[in-house]
């Protein structure tokens, strides 16, 4: 679907289309993916599969800018489901910047997000830069000083999307990637959320969930689940693959989870099939009693502890505890 949101005229005084595609649209493949080719096959790959053939139920939109000429000048990519969107790929050629570009694309994707009922948009840029503060007067606030920032056009958004309810054990799929984001953007709860991705704290999940992809794909992660509710949302999410650090041995067990469902971290982690005879090990802040309990039902015992290994959101040195077992 190719829709035209408005025309504009730049400060150069061009006259600028704001152009919206949705994906799959075949037809601007061989538009869309030269204009970001600095972006790397990673992320060029899932944009490739999107346009020509759909991923699974997510929704990928480009906003372009346009000019009359046809050129394409501006980009701002979004993945959405369920009203949650990751902002993308903002990217201006230097020789069309300050004109007006981005904020005029960034203006068009927010007035379209708002009129289709958009819940919560999320984006990582740095932090107190001047698109830091572009983004801030389009309403997105930062956490912390980390440079990720999220947007709630739905004021209650966390309280609903989280709310306790059913839920169920799964595979992960494509439509996940921003409910991931905003799962692991939630403040106030366990500091590691994940030791394999390195996510502490103010944490995000935008380029995490393409390293999942790939790692799946190349068997160094060996598995990945997610606890959802019926209406899709994503409530926990777990992983096990081999670590990095020891050349695969031993594996490590990520489990992250809503504080509303603490008590389904155990089945979450247990639903991940450890191969048998392999060493497994867990990480997590001292402060997350509800995942030291999950992981001790699970036959973890304690290894070790890292001394204020980690700092929280409020930058405050955190120890982190080992626990280990043998599948």
């Amino acid at each position: 679907m190719v829709t035209t949101l408005a025309k504009v005229t730049l400060k150069s005084g061009e006259s600028m289309a704001v152009v919206k595609t949705t994906a799959p649209e075949p037809d601007w493949i061989d538009r869309i993916l030269p204009f970001l080719s600095h972006k790397g096959d990673s992320w060029l790959e899932p944009m490739r599969q999107a346009y020509s053939e759909g991923l699974d139920a997510l929704t990928m939109n480009d906003f372009l800018g346009v000019l009359d000429s046809g050129e394409i000048v501006g980009n701002i990519t979004t993945v959405e489901h369920l009203g949650v969107g990751v902002l993308q790929h903002v990217f201006t050629p230097p020789e069309h910047r300050r004109k007006g570009i981005a904020s005029a694309l960034l203006r068009g994707l927010c007035d379209d997000f708002a009129a289709r009922s958009g819940r919560a948009m999320y984006l990582s840029t740095g932090y107190d830069t001047p698109p830091y503060h572009i983004y801030e007067s389009f309403g997105f606030v930062g956490r912390g000083n980390s440079g990720k920032m999220t947007w709630l056009p739905d004021a209650g958004f966390l309280e609903t999307h989280f709310a306790p309810g059913p839920a169920s054990v799964r595979d992960t799929r494509w439509e996940d990637w921003p409910l991931l984001e905003a799962l692991y953007a939630v403040t106030g709860q366990w500091q590691l959320k994940s030791f394999y991705f390195q996510q502490f704290g103010h944490a995000a999940y935008e380029g995490e969930y393409l390293g999942l992809r790939q790692g799946l794909a190349k068997g160094s992660i060996l598995g990945t689940r997610v606890l959802s509710r019926p209406d899709g949302a994503i409530l926990g999410h777990a992983l096990l693959a081999k670590q990095p650090a020891w050349r695969g041995r031993p594996l490590v067990l990520d489990v992250m989870v809503h504080a509303n469902f603490h008590e389904r971290a155990a089945e979450l982690a247990g639903s991940l099939a450890i191969p048998a005879g392999a060493k497994v090990q867990a990480f997590c802040d001292a402060q997350a009693t509800a995942k030291i309990a999950a992981l001790q039902t699970l036959g973890f015992e304690q290894e070790g502890c890292f001394r204020g290994q980690i700092e929280d959101e409020n930058h405050v040195p955190t120890d982190v505890l080992v626990f280990g077992k043998v599948g």
